[in-house]
């Protein structure tokens, strides 16, 4: 199967009612996106995908495996894939830390509309060096 030249979003979201405001948002700007209504799903996705992704959006909440364990994971696979964390209820010094230790590379915090989610993934494409 040949690879579209779309960029790959890999979407990990667990509220049901913002994955399809994410979807569409994604697909309006042309990305090619795939959903997981959980973290493991997600991680199922991300080892099963027979292309890869460039960014992973990332749900930032409480849960299991927590979403740092996700991201830890990935990485172990792909080290220089782009990550959006967007969390719903983290202090701005908490955001700060992620960003700074390398967890993330950009921080989308909810509630967030179409422009700042696909101004989010374009920063993070620009960071993977991947043609929007």
């Amino acid at each position: 199967m040949r690879r579209s030249s779309a960029p790959r979003i890999l979407v990990i979201e667990d509220h049901d009612s913002v994955v399809p405001f994410i979807i569409k948002a994604l697909r309006n700007v042309g990305y090619v996106v795939v959903a997981a209504p959980s973290r493991m799903a997600g991680l199922a996705r991300w080892r099963r995908s027979s292309a890869r992704f460039d960014v992973v959006v990332l749900d930032w909440g409480d849960g299991r495996p927590s979403a740092q364990a996700v991201v830890e994971s990935i990485r172990s696979d792909n080290p220089d894939v782009a990550v959006i964390a967007i969390p719903g209820g983290l202090a701005p010094q908490e955001v700060d830390v992620l960003r700074q230790a390398g967890v993330v590379n950009v921080v989308c915090p909810k509630p967030f509309g179409q422009r700042e989610l696909q101004t989010a993934v374009a920063s993070a494409l620009v960071l993977r060096n991947v043609a929007v």
